[in-house]
C-alpha cells in the first residue's frame, strides 16, 4: 500500500466515521450503552482525544522515531 492508497483508506474510514452519527439529535448523542454504559458523545470525546495524542507525536514517528526518543 503506497502512501496515497493509505490517506484515501484513513479518509474513508473517518468519512464513514462521521456519518455514522450524522443526524443524531442530542438526545440520542448522549444515550449511554452504545459501547458498554458509552454513549455516543463519550466515544467520540475518547476518539477526538486520542487523535489530538496521537497528531502530537506524528511528526516523531514520521522521523522514524520513538516516544522514548530512541530511532
Amino acid at each position: 500500500m503506497d502512501r496515497r492508497q493509505l490517506l484515501k483508506r484513513v479518509d474513508d474510514a473517518w468519512e464513514a466515521f462521521n456519518e455514522s452519527y450524522t443526524g443524531l439529535s442530542d438526545v440520542q448523542l448522549m444515550e449511554p450503552g452504545i459501547t458498554g454504559t458509552w454513549s455516543v458523545r463519550d466515544i467520540l470525546a475518547h476518539v477526538t482525544t486520542w487523535e489530538e495524542e496521537a497528531l502530537k507525536h506524528l511528526p516523531l514517528i514520521l522521523k522514524g522515531g520513538s516516544r522514548r526518543g530512541t530511532p
